[in-house]
């Protein structure tokens, strides 16, 4: 009888082991399927989130303890509206991390953004590489400016970052760039110096212009500035002529008795007129609606198309109900020839209606009409920043897809579970037969 029971404990305790090995092949089946179904929903976030980084990893080397380096990646949105970014370092090293711009970063629509990584080890840091991720996630904004709370819920991008920390000292860095613009008489030149910092500590390299006439030289102008480790810098340095002629300039740069680069440059000084300053606006933005209370912020982007550095500004008036309520006006920016700057202004709105913002910018005595812009000011609403471009207002729809993600984790939870209750009741039986 006792060896009939033992056979027939023998026969239901392998039964028990094929019904697990059944469960736990199912339960393994379900939950890959779950994840890749999850990581196939997040694909078409990332897509519509228009998300693109480089370089793919960072590194820092020599890194000086209690000392700063920086190394700068780009953040691509192909995205058909404005996006923003949260910047973020894990690891070991990650709490050394700093961000220029400041995270969340805002990228326009089909434009990019140049972020600077700033590590900054405490000065007790051991030596030795660390290794550590910087992300870049995509979220998504519920704001009432163009610059409220971000809540970050999309996936994220990572950069493999490694640092190597030392305590020796090392200064040098190397020109990349020496140039002059030509100018009319009475108006700056400017020469530029474009200095890379390739040590570990802050470098002050020395420039030294010496200008001048038919082989005589008439003047000799010096200039130095920080440039932090890792940093890329122009330097520029300012001259006015008198008198229409051709100049000649010698430029050396010096850093700690070096010499590291030395370059002959030719330059006209032009008469009065000759030269045609002239801009553009590219494009405006400015928010459709903001919340009462909520600085509104007003940006044009302005490009440069003459053939002389020109400095800008934006300068306009906001009306409500057809009366003067406030000027804007923006700090000037010097825009070098071809080249194209953000011009920001803000107006702080003080009780709820339709305001109207009229303006220009205004570059070297000239004026660009900026097109009127209508912004909504709300009372205790929150939203969605709509930002207008020149006319047209484009939404992420990125956001549609957060129900999808949400109920394909809850299904992982319940079925995962359910598998779990169903080994948890077999081995109970199991144990009951024997």
């Amino acid at each position: 009888m006792l060896i009939e029971k033992m056979k027939i404990s023998t026969v239901n305790e392998k039964q028990g082991k094929k019904r697990d090995k059944r469960l736990f092949e199912m339960y393994k089946k379900i939950s890959i399927g779950l994840i890749c179904l999850y990581l196939i929903a997040m694909v078409p976030l990332v897509h519509a989130a228009g998300i693109g980084i480089s370089p793919a990893s960072l590194s820092y080397e020599n890194v000086l303890r209690g000392g700063s380096a920086q190394e700068q990646f780009t953040i691509f949105n192909n995205a058909d509206a404005d996006m923003y970014y949260n910047v973020r370092a894990e690891g070991e090293g990650g709490g050394w991390f700093s961000f220029d711009p400041i995270s969340p970063v805002r990228v326009p629509a089909k434009s990019s953004v140049r972020v600077s990584a700033i590590v900054s080890p405490p000065i007790y840091t051991p030596g030795g590489i660390y290794n550590c991720t910087v992300y870049v996630q995509p979220a998504i904004t519920n704001v009432t400016t163009g610059e409220g709370a971000v809540v970050g819920i999309l996936p994220a991008i990572g950069l493999q970052t490694s640092i190597e920390i030392t305590g020796e000292q090392v200064l040098t860095g190397n020109v990349y760039n020496i140039f002059v613009d030509k100018n009319e008489m009475g108006k700056p030149v400017r020469f530029t110096v474009g200095f890379s910092n390739t040590g570990n500590v802050i470098a002050e390299p020395e420039i030294n212009i010496e200008i001048s006439v038919d082989g005589g030289a008439i003047e000799t102008l010096k200039k130095t500035d920080e440039v932090a480790p890792g940093e890329a810098k122009e330097i520029t340095t300012e001259w006015i002529a008198n008198e229409p002629k051709e100049y000649a300039a010698n430029v050396s740069v010096i850093l700690d008795g070096t010499l590291l680069s030395e370059k002959n440059l030719k330059f006209d000084v032009l008469e009065r007129g000759t030269l045609t300053c002239e801009g553009e606006i590219v494009e405006i933005k400015a928010p459709e609606e903001v919340g009462l209370g909520n600085p509104a912020k007003i940006e044009v982007l302005f490009k440069n198309i003459g053939f002389v550095a020109i400095e800008a500004k934006i300068k306009g008036e906001v009306t409500l109900n057809r009366e003067l309520v406030d000027v804007i006006e923006s700090e000037p920016a010097l825009i070098e020839v071809g080249k194209t700057k953000i011009l920001t202004a803000y107006f702080s709105p003080e009780k709820p209606g339709d305001y109207l913002i009229d303006g220009d910018v205004i570059y070297e005595g000239k004026e660009a009409k900026m097109s009127q812009i209508t912004t909504s000011v709300k009372s205790a609403e929150t939203g969605v920043v709509k930002f207008a471009e020149t006319g047209k207002v484009k939404i992420s729809e990125s956001r549609s897809l957060i129900p999808v993600i949400s109920g394909l984790t809850l299904v992982a939870i319940i079925s995962i579970f359910i598998l779990r209750k169903k080994l948890k009741k077999n081995r109970d039986k199991h144990e009951n037969w024997i």
